[in-house]
């Protein structure tokens, strides 16, 4: 890169021993520009002269509109290369394997209703378990379970204790003898719920619905988390597509999907601000030395930013207790499955 050309073609007869060329190069071109021209014209490291404060009253770090900047940028993140990132037809492409790569784009901290970084984690990889216990659930019961429970399961559930339960020498709370003739008085009077919520001996009928509201209750819930958290990437990247790869291993070719997002426009913003963060804005030649872009990789360099401070993390959220019509009919699907 030839930077004295480059600004030439701007400025045209630059003097950079004169204080006010440098000057209109720091205000069009921002600091870090004028840190590769102070390497080109005059070899001095941006510690030593930045120290001296001569260039502080009138240097802020921002990005430059120009369009010989926006180029100067180009080429030094062209000078790299990110493994997750490709050129394609002039436009820089992020390319992600696995979601997981990105839960840090998301705050660690754990507030009700907010997705975070470990919550995603968990629930793509099939931990996630909702904070409710069996127990509590069980002391709603008839408000939280037997209330969406279908007639047709609860048709099912009245056989089932029929056919285990009546006729056999058990014996309610009251003392009353548990027959098939008092079931039916519970069953059709509408208060075949109460009756499993109060007899100990149908203390494993009522288990095994909590069982299965809390099952439906944790895949509802994980639908609802993964779904805030796709948005939330999308809306941050841009639209995305997912795209199928062919690649070799070993002799063997195996098919990847891979969701791919445009990213020109962040990744030079992105590039920017890390060098500004983290190479002292050092000449070209020693970002390689100073500024390995974690590894050469895109999204841990975003990553660090965030967990700097330059961008704020993503947000999701999603509910905590999910919409009543929408358990029922995933906790109906699973009593089923067990009745």
């Amino acid at each position: 890169m030839d930077i004295r050309k480059i600004i030439r073609e701007e400025f045209g007869d630059f003097d950079w021993t004169n204080q006010s060329d440098e000057k209109d190069l720091l205000s069009k071109w921002g600091r870090k520009w004028w840190v590769l021209a102070s390497e080109a014209y005059s070899g001095y490291r941006v510690t030593d002269y930045a120290m001296s404060g001569e260039v502080e009253d009138y240097v802020k770090i921002s990005k430059s509109e120009s369009e010989k900047s926006k180029q100067l940028l180009y080429d030094v993140i062209s000078y790299y290369v990110f493994d997750d990132v490709k050129t394609e037809n002039g436009r820089f492409i992020l390319y992600v394997n696995n979601e997981e790569d990105l839960c840090g784009l998301f705050s660690k901290n754990n507030k009700n209703g907010y997705i975070n970084e470990d919550l995603i984690l968990e629930t793509l990889q099939g931990y996630y378990e909702p904070q409710v216990s069996s127990s509590f659930i069980g002391s709603i019961w008839l408000e939280r379970v037997w209330s969406i429970t279908s007639d047709t399961n609860k048709e099912y559930t009245y056989r089932d204790i029929k056919e285990n339960y009546t006729n056999v020498g058990l014996y309610l709370s009251s003392g009353e003898e548990f027959t098939e003739e008092l079931l039916n008085s519970y069953h059709y009077n509408d208060k075949l719920g109460e009756l499993i919520d109060e007899e100990y001996f149908l203390e494993s009928t009522k288990e095994y619905s909590v069982d299965c509201y809390i099952n439906a209750l944790s895949d509802v819930t994980s639908k609802n988390i993964l779904k805030s958290f796709r948005n939330s990437v999308n809306e941050f990247f841009g639209k995305s597509e997912v795209i199928e790869k062919s690649e070799m291993v070993h002799g063997t070719e195996y098919v990847k999907k891979y969701t791919a997002y445009d990213i020109t426009d962040l990744l030079m913003e992105v590039v920017d601000e890390y060098l500004v963060l983290n190479c002292g804005y050092d000449d070209l030649s020693a970002y390689e030395e100073k500024c390995d872009f974690q590894h050469y990789d895109f999204l841990p360099t975003l990553i660090e930013l965030i967990e700097d401070g330059v961008y704020k993390p993503l947000v999701g959220t999603y509910d905590v207790d999910p919409n009543v019509k929408v358990m029922e009919n995933w906790f109906n699907a699973y009593y089923k499955d067990y009745l």
